[in-house]
């Protein structure tokens, strides 16, 4: 029961595989008085700056072709042509789309078929004996502004760089600007990147294009939308913008990879503020004479004529020449192949990184892009992750600290234009026995204090936390235990309120699927003195503060305000300037330290049993402090990866000093991962190349003695090194080639 309603394009689209496709067909009517045109609506409203279809229908029994039916504007002498970049048929052409409407399109087209059946073929005209082939429709505006409006630009022409500025207004004082939409060609902008729309105020609007070059040229339009007394209406108002800079250029196809005795054919498109434009090909840098077109054609192709083809367009505004070129590349297929640069790659437990790779080489220097190439493991597709990562357009796979579950086949899949090359490797990981090391081989605590105990591990695959136990004298330690805590990854130990029961050994065993390590460190727990009495320095230097302490270790406290110090039998208090008391008298402190301070100074506590207990401490002054002086200088040491370093440094002195190390650009060094300071030494755990470098370790004093300082180097060698005896190799056709490399 098909009616003319039914009379149209009919699309079917099939997808399969994420790839769709699309087939159209025409539904004709035939009603028998032969063929006949006919409007879908003989006229139609359109407001300014809107995009009106125009359409017919035809009924026939021979549907005509695009190259039979033609649009015309006004009269049969003004066809609409390709050229009229504002009109665009469709529908088989059946369909006028129209771009932005202005005043100049109010008017009346006529859509003409030529061919389909005997009459029209003959018909020349749209009078009354050629009516059946010829429909007419008028295009009437609608919500017309009145508003008398202005588009200006600052200056007529812009350089390059420039940040171009283009201002709209509303000149009619009753008219205000409720919308307003710039538009390049028929193409809508709107703020973002180098374009930015501001609107001023109710009457004015301004468009700002920062950064101009060649490719801001052209035609633009602002369609806007006034208000006048609850009235709107719409408007557009065109302009040209035009930039003296280098054209902005392309080239097609950026690269044609064609087999021998193919046609090729590249495309120099050009957008500049001239119409004046002059090209120039070069291959391989030299000038082909006599190609000036934009077009180059290369018939019969051959594999000479692969090479780099660059395209340069100029042209001359008044004294000043602006050029730019860009170059295509013509590849031909067999000359084009897939070198495999990792076809087996073994990563040892030291292996920070594994990398696959391989190179695309051809006669020509072109590139390969990312989304060219796929990477496969074991024939699914590998995707970026924690551990995995592309580099170098993806001709690397990067895979960081690889396990066993990244052994295996990987295969690699370049497409480019018209051919695939592809290539394939084996990544094999060698696995070794979990390794455990601590950061001392001895841990001294006292009772009721807390120690931390700290390890790394290696090993491939490397012991997770739920692979590591730790015992203390056989009893195992677990999260949650009195007065033991982990942290996160296990690797560090903290154990508080020690007593002498916890000396002994502790233990941290480490199993993984390439078997299980077992490492121990000795512990002593020293019991705490019930009263332990400390000096700030036992070497003080006159003019400095001297401060004595007295710390309790035993239940229950003492009686504090009992607690009394005295020197040579004299009783110190606070009536003598320079003596001052903290902490209930656990801390005595002497200001501005004379040599007449140096004595015996004895602290007196009274217990809770009502006895009596005392320390004594032995202070002496020096008038100066003594420059530090190294008792152990560290020395160059070089070890192979893997390996623990220790580097011994000690340092005597008035007071007493300190010491620290420092990378070679004098940033400090702190205990922290695979580094451990201790008060003589420098210990580097499960050495790597990247240690390698110089170090400082400084001796400090503090107060008036300049610091010193020893530099010394850490060279970390890998334990197998393979080199090769020739960076290339050359050999003739049909000859040997012999490829030597070095193992160390």
């Amino acid at each position: 029961q098909v009616v003319r309603g039914d009379m149209g394009l009919y699309q079917a689209a099939v997808t399969f595989d994420g790839v769709t496709r699309s087939a159209e067909i025409i539904l004709r009517l035939y009603s028998g008085d032969g063929i006949k045109v006919e409007p879908v609506s003989a006229e139609v409203t359109a407001r300014y700056g809107s995009y009106p279809v125009l359409g017919v229908t035809i009924d026939t029994t021979q549907y005509p072709s695009l190259q039979e039916i033609t649009w015309y504007k006004g009269d049969l002498n003004t066809p609409i042509t390709a050229a009229d970049t504002r009109y665009r048929i469709g529908g088989k052409g059946t369909q006028l789309n129209i771009a932005l409407t202005r005043t100049a399109d109010y008017t009346s087209y006529i859509c003409r078929v030529s061919g389909g059946e005997e009459l029209c073929t003959k018909c020349t005209n749209c009078d009354s004996t050629c009516a059946a082939c010829c429909a007419t429709i008028t295009l009437a505006k609608t919500e017309e502004s009145g508003a008398t409006v202005s588009v200006s630009q600052t200056q007529a022409v812009w350089n390059a760089a420039d940040s171009i500025l283009v201002h709209f207004a509303v000149s009619s004082g009753v008219f205000t600007l409720d919308e307003v939409t710039w538009y390049k060609g028929s193409y809508p902008i709107t703020t973002g990147g180098r374009y930015t729309i501001t609107q001023v105020n109710t009457v004015q609007n301004r468009l700002t294009i920062s950064s101009s070059n060649a490719a801001d040229n052209g035609d633009y339009a602002v369609v806007y939308k006034t208000a006048n007394a609850g009235i709107v209406g719409y408007g557009i108002s065109t302009f040209s913008i035009k930039v003296l800079g280098p054209p902005d250029i392309s080239v097609t196809p950026a690269t044609a990879r064609v087999t021998e005795g193919s046609d090729v054919t590249f495309t120099c498109s050009a957008k500049a503020s001239s119409t004046a434009l002059t090209h120039r090909w070069d291959k391989n840098s030299v000038e082909i004479v006599g190609q000036t077109t934009p077009q180059l054609v290369i018939s019969n192709v051959v594999h000479e004529n692969a090479a780099d083809y660059k395209c340069t367009v100029s042209f001359t505004e008044s004294t000043t020449t602006y050029s730019a070129s860009t170059t295509s590349y013509l590849v031909i297929n067999d000359d084009t192949t897939l070198m495999i640069k990792t076809p087996f790659l073994l990563a040892d437990v030291s292996s920070e990184t594994a990398v696959l790779s391989f190179d695309v080489t051809s006669r020509v220097n072109e590139g390969v892009d990312s989304d060219m190439v796929t990477w496969y493991k074991d024939n699914v597709v590998v995707l970026m992750g924690e551990h995995r990562n592309f580099g170098n357009a993806k001709k690397q796979l990067i895979i960081t600290k690889p396990t066993a579950a990244d052994e295996g086949h990987y295969r690699v899949l370049v497409q480019l234009t018209t051919i695939t090359l592809e290539g394939s490797m084996y990544l094999a990981i060698t696995s070794a026995l979990p390794t455990v090391q601590f950061s001392a081989s001895t841990y001294v605590g006292r009772s009721g204090e807390q120690l931390t105990f700290s390890i790394a591990v290696g090993g491939n695959p490397r012991p997770s936390i739920q692979q590591i136990e730790w015992y203390s004298n056989d009893n195992r330690l677990r999260q949650g235990d009195t007065n033991v805590r982990f942290s996160d990854d296990y690797l560090t130990l903290y154990r508080s309120a020690l007593t002498t029961a916890d000396s002994g050994v502790i233990k941290v065993a480490a199993e993984t699927s390439a078997g299980r390590t077992e490492e121990t460190a000795e512990v002593q727990i020293i019991e705490q003195e019930d009263i332990q009495a400390t000096r700030s320095s036992e070497n003080q230097i006159i003019g400095k503060s001297l401060k004595l302490s007295v710390k309790f270790h035993m239940m229950p406290l003492p009686v504090l305000h009992n607690v009394q110090w005295s020197r040579s039998g004299d009783i110190l208090t606070e009536t003598d300037p320079r003596v001052e008391f903290y902490n209930s008298g656990q801390e005595l402190l002497i200001r501005d330290v004379q040599l007449s301070d140096a004595d015996t100074y004895r602290v007196s506590v009274n217990q809770a049993d009502g006895t009596t207990a005392t320390r004594e401490l032995q202070v002496s002054i020096k008038r100066t402090a003594e420059t530090p002086q190294f008792t152990t200088r560290p020395t160059d040491t070089t070890v192979y990866a893997g390996s623990t370093i220790t580097i011994p440094c000690d340092v005597s002195g008035t007071p007493s000093p300190s010491i620290s190390f420092q990378f070679a650009n004098n940033s400090q060094l702190h205990n922290k991962g695979r580094f451990y300071v201790t008060a003589t030494s420098l210990i580097i755990y499960a050495a790597e190349i990247g240690d390698t470098g110089g170090y400082i370790c400084v001796g400090s004093s503090g107060g008036d003695a300049a610091p010193i300082s020893a530099a010394f180097t850490v060279t970390v060698n890998e334990r197998i090194k393979i080199l090769t005896t020739a960076a290339e190799v050359e050999a003739t056709m049909g000859g040997t080639a012999t490829f030597t490399v070095k193992v160390e």
